[in-house]
């Protein structure tokens, strides 16, 4: 953390403008974006959560077109300070941010895979994909090859490549209510990704891989992925709950909800609630959800918690008079 003082109102304002001036986006490559701590680009991650969170189950997401001047306008406002920017329900059209991600991508100085290596890439499936017969060990050996082809991309690459692989592995695993599997989404992301003019289907063919042996090239841990993709199930349930009772253009909140007993033990999941749901009634909801009975004189707590600019909620057992904050 980085303290400035100064000495009149206008130096601190200077500096104000200066470093927000800094801040912003400093060229079209992916490493002069403005980036999160993991090293991935603002405006990647969140059309990401926000398409996770309120367009998984949208019929065709990503295929679809959305509306061109609401796309060029956010391209716009996260080009020039992503971090300002927060996608919002209701605000902000499904369509419109999946064809933001799209075109950031298509727009991309030196493209995700770099110019230098784009070929390498595509060549890796293209060589494999005219033999008469795959065997396994064809199988194996393009694997490997994507792996070295992985581990040479630029840190903020690799990082932005595996955000968006694993985002598309999610897609496709809930195809059966948004009608877009592995091959939909190849199509669509093969010539965007490597900024092609989908004459042919190689692109789509080498995005294809990357998604379907996502675990093996990537070497993700399956437990924590499987983890991810129950939170994905559960807000999806969550927000056809939450429409049966509230009208579908009406806002509703995402959140890592930790919820502390009395004996300090700690349960943790995401939650989901509308937005006009007070304090009191979110308690209640989550008590009911984890079959805890409330007692005469048992007080709950409900506090807000923000950190790295992403909204917690912490429920916790307290002995005193009850402080529920909306």
């Amino acid at each position: 953390t980085l303290y400035i003082e100064g000495e009149r109102k206008l130096d601190f304002a200077g500096w104000c403008v200066a470093i927000q001036a800094a801040a912003r986006s400093g060229g079209d490559t992916l490493s002069q974006q403005q980036l999160t701590d993991t090293d991935i680009p603002v405006v990647v991650l969140s059309c990401i959560d926000y398409i996770t969170q309120c367009g998984l189950t949208s019929e065709g997401i990503y295929r679809k077109s959305g509306v061109n001047s609401r796309v060029a306008a956010l391209c716009d406002r996260f080009r020039r300070d992503a971090r300002s920017l927060r996608l919002k329900e209701g605000e902000h059209q499904v369509d419109d941010v999946s064809n933001t991600l799209k075109r950031f991508f298509r727009e991309l100085e030196e493209g995700l895979f770099t110019s230098e290596d784009a070929h390498n890439w595509l060549s890796t499936t293209g060589k494999l994909a005219t033999a008469i017969h795959v065997t396994i060990l064809d199988e194996n050996e393009k694997i490997s090859q994507y792996k070295v082809l992985l581990d040479r991309l630029p840190r903020v690459n690799k990082a932005t490549l595996q955000a968006l692989i694993n985002h598309l592995y999610c897609v496709q695993r809930f195809s059966e209510l948004n009608q877009m599997n592995l091959h939909n989404l190849a199509i669509v992301f093969g010539p965007t990704l490597f900024q092609t003019d989908g004459k042919d289907y190689t692109a789509g063919r080498a995005i294809e891989d990357l998604i379907q042996h996502y675990t093996l090239i990537f070497e993700v841990d399956e437990q924590q992925l499987n983890k991810q993709l129950e939170e994905i199930k559960a807000i999806i349930q969550m927000r056809e709950k939450l429409n049966t009772k509230f009208p579908v253009s009406t806002c509703h909140i995402c959140f890592q909800l930790y919820l502390f007993y009395d004996d300090f033990s700690c349960f943790s999941g995401v939650f989901l609630h509308h937005s006009s749901m007070t304090a009191v009634e979110l308690a209640y909801e989550v008590l009911d959800r984890r079959n805890i009975p409330v007692k005469d004189k048992d007080y709950w707590s409900c506090w807000e918690v923000c950190e790295k600019e992403e909204m917690g909620l912490m429920l916790g057992f307290v002995n005193q008079q009850p402080f529920l904050a909306k």
